[in-house]
């Protein structure tokens, strides 16, 4: 009896794996490595339909960005993602910012929106809708967006990320 169900649970143990390596495959492995450290089950968010669709016609990734976010020279990660493969799963985005062969993990735990990520770039000019004036920002910046609707960049500055209303 205990060799059967070692047979059974054994190849499902193997997919798993596999497919969740073949949709993180944009992610790099620190980051990866980091994330699972604290959500040992995340999957890659999915877009809305409508925001599937458009991203597959204009080739656009909407749950992984990279650039660099800190300003200091190397490229980082941000994923969008869902904390496990169950229906309670939540939302966060996460931000693995490069540090030599390890990341600096933060974790944005309710994004503005959530329907995609897309790197907005350092000195791109934007109207920020809390403060009532256009900001420059002076790093690339991580924008969360609700698809054609409104949208959040978050900006590494100080040690901390400040969020920017700057879609409505």
């Amino acid at each position: 009896m205990k060799i059967a169900v070692l047979l059974v649970l054994i190849p499902t143990a193997l997919v798993i794996p596999v497919r969740a390596r073949a949709a993180e495959a944009g992610v790099p492995h620190a980051c990866r490595s980091a994330i699972a450290a604290r959500w040992p089950f995340w999957r890659l968010s999915p877009p809305p339909r409508d925001y599937a669709a458009y991203a597959k016609q204009e080739r656009i990734e909407t749950n992984v960005a990279s650039a660099d976010f800190d300003d200091d020279g190397t490229r980082d990660t941000a994923v969008l993602l869902l904390t496990s493969a169950t229906t309670q799963a939540q939302q966060r985005l996460a931000i693995c910012l490069t540090r030599g062969r390890q990341v600096e993990l933060h974790v944005i735990r309710e994004p503005y929106c959530a329907d995609g990520i897309v790197v907005v770039p350092k000195g791109s000019k934007a109207y920020d809708y809390e403060r009532g004036d256009v900001v420059r920002y002076r790093t690339n910046g991580v924008h969360a967006l609700c698809f054609e609707k409104a949208g959040a960049t978050y900006l590494f500055e100080r040690g901390r990320l400040r969020r920017v209303i700057d879609s409505d």
